[in-house]
């Protein structure tokens, strides 16, 4: 299916193009001239490729290393690759009310294995992700790192940790900035190997209401 997104109207620009996921690569084309109305179908896959381009580029750091590998496999952006995985995962809704489902977002990928009872946690400085540690998962070494993402939707940012505890640690503190008003936050986890050679699939670890608590 073609997701086009940005079309101009102007049948004058011999430069407009139009942008679309084929066999999950980004493909970018010059546009040919059209006369047909757009359809509220492609009027919704270019509304969900704004989407998804839009979450992706407040997290620009952790896509970029999260899909790193993964490029260069395939010679392509890591950001369009990103855009193109999620595209079909976390668009929720029918058009023209069209919503991100923040639990299904694939922020990194690979083949590395993830900790066991991975959880985070309120903390009155941030969120607190936890796991443990297990010396006989294949693959897995103690001085792995945690990737770490706090993803505000109302503030649209995130704070991103590229090179956060070595995995046996078993946790890593998040500090999060002040918030008077209670703030919605999406919590991600991944692992990387100390080379950057490897590394997991993220894992979502919930939403949170982060208010900095008040002092007396």
């Amino acid at each position: 299916m073609l997701f086009k997104k940005r079309i101009k109207r102007s049948t004058k620009d011999p430069n407009r193009t139009i942008e679309y996921c084929l066999n999950n690569k980004g493909v970018k084309r010059r546009a040919g001239e059209r006369t047909a109305p757009i359809t509220d179908q492609e009027k919704s896959g270019q509304r969900a490729i704004v989407i998804v381009s839009t979450f992706m580029s407040h997290l620009k750091f952790f896509i970029r290393k999260g899909f790193e590998l993964e490029a260069r496999k395939n010679g392509q952006v890591p950001h369009n690759i990103a855009k193109a995985q999620n595209h079909s995962l976390i668009i929720s809704g029918k058009y023209p009310t069209l919503t991100i489902d923040y639990s299904k977002a694939l922020l990194t990928v690979g083949q590395m294995r993830m900790a066991p009872n991975m959880h985070a946690e309120l903390h009155i400085a941030g969120i607190l992700f936890k796991w443990d540690y297990d010396a006989n998962i294949p693959g897995c070494k103690p001085d792995d790192q945690v990737m770490l993402v706090a993803y505000f939707p109302e503030k649209g940012y995130g704070i991103e940790l590229l090179n956060g505890e070595k995995r046996h640690k078993g946790e890593h503190l998040l500090e999060l900035p002040a918030s008077v008003n209670l703030t919605e936050v999406h919590t991600y986890m991944s692992f990387i190997s100390a080379d950057h050679g490897s590394i997991s699939n993220s894992t979502y670890l919930g939403q949170f209401d982060w208010q900095t608590p008040l002092t007396p």
